[in-house]
């Protein structure tokens, strides 16, 4: 069986990413209304993060970069 959520130091080790990186990312995928739905926290002290919608949010914040250029 294939995982679908990963807390957010598995996410910066499977994309290696510094901590500080995802949860800068997390902080702004918790505003926007698209990507909010894949960030939750079932306690105080744990975050679980769907993995299509971390890479849905990365191909994002690509498409506005490119934009900008």
């Amino acid at each position: 069986m294939e995982r679908d959520t990963f807390d957010k130091w598995e996410i910066a080790e499977l994309f290696g990413f510094g901590i500080k990186v995802v949860e800068r990312d997390l902080t702004e995928m918790r505003k926007h209304d698209e990507f909010s739905n894949y960030v939750y926290n079932p306690s105080k002290k744990r975050v679980c993060i769907e993995l299509v919608g971390y890479k849905k949010f990365l191909r994002y914040k690509d498409s506005l970069r490119k934009k900008k250029l």
